[in-house]
């Protein structure tokens, strides 16, 4: 069984995405509770904390100007140093949220997420790599409840439904053998929507019959508006 590891950020729906080239030595993963450690890529430890809190996200990378001295580099594409540092920025000046996806063979993380700080730092003598320390906070969407008086007592009224037609949710292929059929079966109990997947995701039919690991794939929203239905009551 082949398996990718990897590390994105996406943006909008992925109107900006990217994966970094370097996978960090170690994710931490912190909020109230007890934790348990995974090994990633055999470079270090995410220490997860498994709790109903929110979670924080902090890590530490290189971005690397060229390829040769890093012969470790996991992403296929990977951009000069500065477009990460200044898109990362971009994004944290919208204050929206952002999505941050991990992929290994023995943990998953997929959640919208806020920048909560971003620090970065040219390596003295590299050739223009660049340190960054990135720390995120898991983002849930909420909807609001209106509050009024009614016979003298403080009543809350249903609350307002939030509109998430805007929100994309994604899947990230973890095996070679997974097909657009068995994704579709395992999200949404039935095979039909494959060919909703393909044309989603603007996928011609030799992408679509080899879907490689770590590819990250948009869903059809009705997967989303299953999973949050209820979630506002």
């Amino acid at each position: 069984m082949s398996f990718s590891y990897g590390l994105w950020l996406s943006f909008n729906n992925q109107e900006d995405v990217f994966e970094f080239p370097i996978l960090p030595g170690k994710i931490e993963v912190s909020n109230q509770g007890e934790g348990s450690g995974y090994e990633v890529y055999g470079l270090g430890q995410i220490n997860v904390i498994k709790s109903p809190g929110l979670a924080e996200y902090s890590f530490e990378t290189i971005l690397p100007a060229t390829q040769n001295q890093y012969p470790f580099i996991t992403a296929r594409y990977y951009y000069e140093p500065r477009y990460y540092v200044e898109l990362i920025e971009k994004w944290r000046q919208t204050r929206h949220p952002i999505r941050f996806v991990y992929t290994g063979p023995s943990l998953q993380i997929n959640t919208p997420a806020s920048i909560e700080s971003l620090d970065w730092s040219e390596t003295a003598g590299e050739n223009g790599d660049i340190q960054i320390s990135l720390k995120l906070k898991e983002y849930r969407f909420y909807a609001a409840r209106r509050t009024f008086v009614k016979d003298g007592e403080v009543q809350q009224s249903e609350p307002l439904r939030a509109d998430y037609r805007g929100f994309q949710p994604f899947y990230v292929v973890k095996e070679e053998k997974e097909t657009l059929s068995t994704i579709s079966q395992q999200i949404y109990g039935t095979p039909d929507y494959q060919v909703s997947i393909k044309e989603l995701n603007k996928l011609s039919d030799a992408e679509a019959e080899n879907l490689l690991p770590g590819k990250i794939l948009q869903l059809p929203n009705e997967f989303l508006l299953k999973k949050v239905k209820g979630a506002a009551t």
